[in-house]
């Protein structure tokens, strides 16, 4: 007989190889275990009570868990739930029990009075969560090629999220901040999930040694895909920083909205969906339908390196 409820803290570490062995399709995977690992122990509004599971007899068979943020949207600060680790046991699906367990999280939401929901999934899972209140909404990516820049008063450097936290964070805040989507971040956020996940952090510094904007990103072949950016100065661009950080490379994948004039190619990324779940007022406007929600989503940034 399966039964939902919310997990237990004893139940942690099987709940871990739960999500390992559904998204790996292994019975162990290193990766795949610290991943799920170091997205509890470094998150630092984790909640266990917005983590929920269909058991049978003492195994879990099914899990949806709710990742507590709040984000920039138009100038203000709104509360968001993250549905992640969506996952179920190949032998237990086509019962129901992914609708049940994410009903249960809309309500937890609702409880919390989170603002928003936001979820990613691939593009044969829109109508799943469409049924259940969820809507797509396209995020829009560029490939630009690089335009070198023989500015040499800025050198780039390799730089530490924690020795350099201060700078770094003072620089997230002036650009992220002004735009839609973007993580309000804590210290602890920056010290642990920020320090994990960033690959190949760089940043740009003037010719008074003063950081004035960071990148990370992936490279493959001549193609940085950017994992997240920030600038200090407006005239200190993406293409500025990605020119000085490798000069072999030929193109950038960024959000549109990162340099929309120097976009060659213009591509939708199909399979982000949102929810309102407790209406808010933005500019004397009430949220308070999807409809109006995606109108303010329309052109918004998630980097890569806050993914859950």
């Amino acid at each position: 007989m399966i039964t939902y409820r919310k997990l237990k803290e004893t139940e942690l570490e099987q709940w871990f190889i739960h999500c390992m062995q559904v998204f790996s399709k292994k019975d162990y995977d290193e990766g795949f275990l610290a991943y799920f690992k170091r997205h509890w122990h470094n998150d630092p509004w984790k909640d266990l009570q917005g983590i929920f599971v269909a058991v049978d007899g003492t195994k879990i068979v099914s899990t949806i868990r709710v990742f507590h943020r709040e984000i920039y949207f138009n100038g203000k600060v709104i509360k968001m739930g993250g549905i992640g680790e969506v996952s179920t046991n190949k032998e237990y699906r086509g019962q129901g029990l992914s609708t049940k367990l994410l009903e249960m999280a809309i309500d937890y939401m609702k409880d919390k009075n989170i603002n928003v929901s936001l979820l990613f999934t691939g593009e044969d899972k829109i109508t799943f969560y469409n049924r259940l209140g969820y809507q797509n909404t396209k995020r829009k990516f560029a490939l630009s090629k690089v335009k070198q820049n023989d500015n040499k008063a800025f050198t780039v450097c390799k730089i530490d999220v924690e020795k350099d936290l201060k700078r770094i964070s003072e620089i997230y805040d002036h650009y992220s901040g002004k735009l839609t989507g973007t993580i309000l971040r804590n210290e602890f956020y920056w010290k642990h999930w920020s320090k994990e996940e960033c690959k190949n952090l760089y940043g740009i510094k003037d010719d008074n040694g003063q950081l004035i904007a960071y990148i990370d990103f992936d490279l493959q072949d001549d193609v940085i895909s950017v994992r997240e950016f920030g600038s200090i100065q407006e005239d200190v661009t993406l293409n500025e920083v990605v020119s000085c950080t490798n000069d072999k490379v030929g193109k950038i994948r960024h959000p549109l909205i990162l340099d929309e004039k120097n976009a060659d190619e213009v591509f939708i990324y199909n399979g982000t969906m949102i929810q309102l779940i407790t209406p808010f007022k933005i500019n004397d406007i009430t949220i308070d339908s999807n409809d109006k929600l995606i109108d303010y989503f329309d052109n918004y940034v998630f980097w890569v390196n806050d993914g859950y």
